[in-house]
């Protein structure tokens, strides 16, 4: 075997395990909480599929993001799991230790007002998602945060960059 040849070979071994290893994930997700009055809420996630189905990740989410009054920003850190497959069971837990809420007085719209709370923030959700190209898939969740008594529901699509 020429010594190029065992480079190349080389390469390659060396280069299948990188490209199945971590696998950053991208999600968006839109729905609604509050069961007694619904609003609509945005959810984002970024994530590291780093063992085929934990994934730490990093959440913003927010609640009435359309509102012409007020709405409830939210950064979470949040650890997931799910099953294999094409059709896959999702669960997570996030925790939050401050939120942001934004109001918009009617009187004057371009005076706008941010504060924040130092208010810990504790959420849990299951849900599923089918893996449609797989790279893409598609979800719903039910969460739930326990310290505001509040559920939500969403709509879920995700996308998985590089790894395997």
């Amino acid at each position: 075997m020429t010594t190029l040849r065992r480079l190349a070979v080389a390469a390659l071994l060396t280069a299948v395990p990188a490209l199945a290893g971590p696998r950053l994930e991208l999600e968006v997700g839109g729905g609604a909480f509050d069961v007694s009055a619904p609003r609509p809420t945005f959810t984002g996630r970024v994530g590291v599929d780093v063992l085929g189905f934990l994934t730490p990740s990093l959440r913003l989410s927010s609640l009435a993001p359309l509102s012409a009054s007020a709405s409830s920003w939210l950064v979470l850190a949040e650890l997931r799991l799910h099953t294999p497959g094409m059709v896959q069971l999702t669960g997570g837990v996030a925790f939050g230790f401050a939120t942001a809420d934004v109001h918009h007085p009617a009187q004057a719209p371009l005076e706008t007002s941010v504060t924040s709370q130092g208010a810990a923030w504790l959420q849990g959700d299951l849900g599923l998602r089918v893996v449609v190209a797989n790279r893409l898939w598609v979800g719903a969740g039910v969460t739930y945060a326990p310290l505001a008594s509040q559920w939500m529901g969403t709509l879920n699509l995700g996308v998985a960059l590089f790894g395997g």
